[in-house]
């Protein structure tokens, strides 16, 4: 069976929930046929005109991007302007784009936990909680014997490196009754040994742990309640705070970063000459500067640290390290199109990552490039 646009834009909606992304933000399929057959995927982070081209040159059917195609409704489209020659080169080339942005920031595999991945941090936790973090208390009755397997489904999603206070559950096992298929009144009632298992979820992801827990559940029907909370789901939000597995000088870190990201400079405050807390936020984190400073880390690698935040870090003992806006991002590339391998096992689909894709900014010193 031959996979469709549309099919694509449903399974990353099990990754990034849509109504995760800002109200200013504009997600999804932004250009072409939401039924055109797709058999080769281009993985890449922004929209660019040579991502374009190269995926007309590779008969790409479907280009996913982090950034979006289209930020503001459009009045004209003039191939004499960058937009346009954008969209009129996608359209010529029947090619499909869906961008996923500050849902893909937001989740628990998005951005940030590429980038702290990519750092080798530990005992993540989210940095600041999304404004759509809104939680749940999911409740569900199984039979004997099939509780842990029913409570991986509760945590879809969730990577093992991930240490939140709400990645939890809590079990009671009780007696079921019910009327057996061939009836016989309250006398014929049958008893069953089952778990109370109870949890609390991220809205968002209601739908995609549902669908997985009538996957697993050995019940056609799975009993389930759902309750609101007026608690923010601390696994949904921006940024994530960890640990190196050792102290580590920021000389050392430095390097890492270059070999892990490979910037082609980077922008250092040195407020202590070693680090075990680390801070990270994919893009642009400048505005994180106190809360990492609160929250004890001790360096935070962000891009785009404006000079205002970079001399409050410097007061407050926090260290910086900006690698760039492309650079801390560029790592989901990977993370995304390895999520698609893995879900489209099988499927004859390629799926490519943009690999010549370079951010913007070349950096020069005094001495010369």
């Amino acid at each position: 069976m031959t996979l469709r646009v549309g099919d694509i834009l449903e399974l990353l909606k099990e990754l990034a929930p849509f109504p995760l992304a800002e109200e200013w933000d504009n997600v999804g399929l932004q250009l072409g046929d939401p039924h055109k057959d797709v058999r080769r995927i281009l993985v890449a982070l922004d929209p660019t005109l040579e991502n374009i081209k190269q995926a007309a040159d590779q008969n790409i059917d479907l280009l996913i991007t982090h950034h979006p195609l289209i930020f503001k409704p459009l009045k004209q489209i003039n191939s004499e302007t960058p937009e346009g020659r954008r969209l009129t080169s996608a359209l010529l080339a029947g090619l499909a784009i869906i961008s996923l942005h500050t849902n893909l920031d937001q989740i628990p595999q998005g951005v940030s936990y590429a980038l702290a991945r990519a750092m080798g941090l530990e005992n993540l936790q989210v940095l600041v909680p999304g404004e759509k973090a809104e939680a749940c208390k999911l409740v569900v009755f199984i039979p004997k014997g099939y509780e842990e397997k029913v409570k991986k489904a509760l945590f879809v999603g969730l990577p093992n490196e991930i240490n939140d206070p709400l990645a939890c559950s809590f079990g009671v096992l009780g007696e079921a009754t019910f009327t057996p298929p061939e009836g016989g009144g309250h006398e014929a009632l049958s008893r069953a040994a089952q778990w109370r298992l109870e949890a609390v979820v991220p809205k968002a992801f209601v739908p995609l742990i549902l669908e997985t827990l009538k996957r697993v559940h050995p019940y056609e029907r799975p009993i389930y309640d759902i309750y609101p909370l007026e608690a923010q789901s601390s696994l949904i939000g921006y940024g994530y705070l960890g640990e190196l597995k050792k102290e580590t000088s920021l000389e050392d870190l430095i390097s890492h970063i270059f070999q892990a990201l490979e910037p082609s400079g980077l922008k250092v405050l040195q407020a202590r000459e070693s680090v075990r807390k680390v801070a990270v936020c994919g893009g642009s984190g400048s505005a994180l500067v106190p809360l990492a400073a609160a929250r004890g880390a001790h360096c935070l690698i962000t891009g785009e640290i404006k000079h205002s935040d970079a001399l409050l870090a410097r007061e407050l003992g926090l260290s910086l390290i900006d690698a760039g806006h492309f650079e801390t991002e560029r790592p989901v590339v990977s993370l995304l199109a390895a999520f698609l391998r893995e879900k489209l096992a099988g499927k004859d689909i390629d799926i490519l990552e943009a690999t010549w894709e370079r951010g913007p900014f070349q950096y020069y010193s005094r001495e010369g490039g």
